[in-house]
């Protein structure tokens, strides 16, 4: 009994290990309060999404990361009836550790070039 209960638990700090490292290796872009990039969305999920200012080009942005072996979205994507809601959504659930460590910061380094 309780094996559940103890996967859960290690899940979730797995989970939350990882977007902790995402959102430390993330921090060069985030330091800026006047940049207008910040992290969106519930603590709790798989996702992290990352808000840009709307004059960015997210679209563009998340193509550049893609060349360089990085799968980000845009969030402009995924907007019907807005088209100033600009972001990268980032998905950290089969990350591992080490890659979000590695490759978190080359997101952060393109998000400055990018604002």
């Amino acid at each position: 009994m309780g094996h559940f209960s103890s996967a859960l638990r290690r899940a979730r700090q797995t989970y939350a290990e990882r977007r902790a490292a995402l959102v430390k290796a993330l921090a060069p872009c985030l330091q800026d309060p006047k940049a207008g990039v910040y992290v969106g969305g519930a603590e709790q999920g798989l996702h992290l999404c990352l808000r840009l200012p709307d004059r960015v080009d997210d679209q563009a942005l998340a193509q550049r990361l893609g060349q360089k072996g990085l799968t980000v979205r845009p969030l402009s994507a995924y907007c019907l009836h807005r088209e100033d809601l600009r972001g990268l959504v980032m998905g950290y659930g089969y990350a591992p550790l080490a890659a979000i460590e590695r490759y978190g910061p080359m997101v952060a380094r393109a998000v400055v070039a990018a604002i």
